[in-house]
């Protein structure tokens, strides 16, 4: 304002002055000049800084406390507590992002698998409920014989990348897939390979991001009618699998209806069959003696999934593995105990 609080005495004493001579209204003229000129300058600063001000938003710090609080919630419920538990010369792992782990509920787990190695039984499961939220483990990537556990897999991505997609008319593989699924029969299985080959089976694996396990490359696995696979193959591979049966596209309630009316299964037979469906479950075992064949291993094997329909918390995957001589049987305590931690009260 000083500016132009000055220019207007000037201008007065320029009226005063006006009859004193060319030169001192000259000077005053000049005066006037440069006060009009600070006036006009300091108008359009005055007028620069309101624009700034009112373009500029207000001062944020209301909003930090909002957004801090607001990651922390995110962070607390994607966070995972874990425990690790001896078992021989092993760890059991498991993580639950609902809250503290309660070790004790795991000791039917550990008896099971110590039970296990007592009668000389090397053994590994992968376990992870539908919803992502508990996991279990031991020893996940040791490799086992999957001896007919494969033919899950396989059919699978028969129905999907080739049924489905209309390259081949369900009519033409159906008997042969209940015949692999349903009573484990070779020779359906193995028709099955040498008509349609293993590329459609390499595709499926690769697009449900399952690794290589003890294989170089993925060729190397899918050549082999029996390969050797891990827990975590196995529970990534049923994931895939489970994630197609319910979806109820193309074939995949025939198939759904094939494994849940398979032969054998200690899944199957450590769970009962429920009259009022509280539980389903569906797998696909393997089992094979020991015997002098050289790169054969006995094996005892069931990988699937156990469904408690809207509850997808009590609801999960599993892959139990071992080298006992085809006695599934071995297996049913442990996946008794498999249940009964994920399921808590499910059967009071």
């Amino acid at each position: 304002m000083f500016p132009i609080l000055a220019a207007r005495r000037v201008w007065r004493l320029a009226r005063r002055l006006r009859r004193r001579g060319g030169r001192v209204r000259r000077h005053v003229a000049a005066a006037l000049a440069v006060a009009v000129a600070l006036a006009a300058l300091a108008l359009a600063l005055g007028i620069a800084a309101l624009a700034r001000g009112c373009a500029s938003p207000p001062p944020p710090q209301a909003a930090q406390p909002a957004a801090a609080d607001s990651a922390s919630q995110v962070t607390a419920s994607t966070s995972a507590t874990s425990a690790d538990i001896d078992v021989g010369s092993a760890r059991l792992h498991v993580t639950s992002s609902l809250g503290g782990i309660d070790e004790s509920r795991l000791d039917p787990v550990v008896e099971a698998l110590k039970g296990l190695s007592d009668k000389g039984i090397n053994v590994s499961l992968d376990l992870r409920t539908l919803d992502g939220n508990v996991t279990m483990g031991f020893r996940t990537n040791t490799s086992y014989y999957t001896a007919s556990s494969i033919k899950g897999l396989y059919v699978c991505a028969l129905f999907q990348q080739l049924v489905d997609t209309g390259q081949v008319p369900l009519s033409d593989v159906e008997e042969r897939a209940q015949a692999a699924v349903m009573w484990s029969d070779n020779a359906s299985y193995g028709t099955l390979r040498s008509q349609y080959g293993t590329e459609f089976f390499a595709s499926w694996l690769d697009a449900a991001d399952i690794g290589l396990g003890a294989y170089g490359t993925r060729k190397e696995y899918v050549d082999q009618r029996y390969p050797q696979s891990t827990p975590e193959q196995l529970r990534g591979a049923w994931e895939a699998i489970w994630r197609y049966l319910s979806s109820g596209r193309g074939a995949s309630a025939t198939l759904r209806s094939f494994f849940e009316q398979r032969e054998r299964s200690p899944i199957k037979d450590a769970l009962g069959d429920e009259a009022n469906d509280s539980v389903i479950t569906l797998s696909k075992a393997g089992w094979f003696p020991l015997t002098e064949e050289q790169g054969v291993s006995p094996a005892a094997n069931d990988a699937g999934v156990v469904v408690r329909p809207g509850d997808n918390g009590r609801s999960y995957v599993v892959a139990v593995m071992s080298d006992s001589s085809e006695d599934l049987e071995a297996l049913e305590q442990l996946v008794k105990a498999l249940d009964d931690y994920v399921c808590g009260d499910c059967g009071s």
